[in-house]
C-alpha cells in the first residue's frame, strides 16, 4: 500500500481527460458483453509494418480488432 501511488492522478476535474475516460468506459462495456474478449485466446490474423490485426476467439464467438 503505497500512499503516493495516486499522487500523479489529476484530481482536479478541470485537468481530467474526460474523452479518454469515455473511451475506457465504452471499451469496458464491449468487453463485458463479449465472451471472446473475456475468455478467448489471441490469434494474430495479419501483421506487416505498422499494421497488426488479431482476433480473440472463445468457442464460436470471435472478436476482431484491426
Amino acid at each position: 500500500n503505497d500512499p503516493m501511488c495516486r499522487k500523479p492522478f489529476p484530481w482536479d476535474k478541470a485537468q481530467q481527460d474526460l474523452e479518454l475516460l469515455s473511451l475506457y468506459q465504452r471499451i469496458a462495456v464491449i468487453r463485458r458483453k463479449s465472451k471472446a474478449l473475456r475468455h478467448g485466446g489471441c490469434q494474430v490474423v495479419f501483421a506487416a509494418g505498422d499494421v497488426l490485426v488479431f482476433a480473440r476467439v472463445w468457442q464460436r464467438n470471435a472478436c476482431w480488432w484491426p
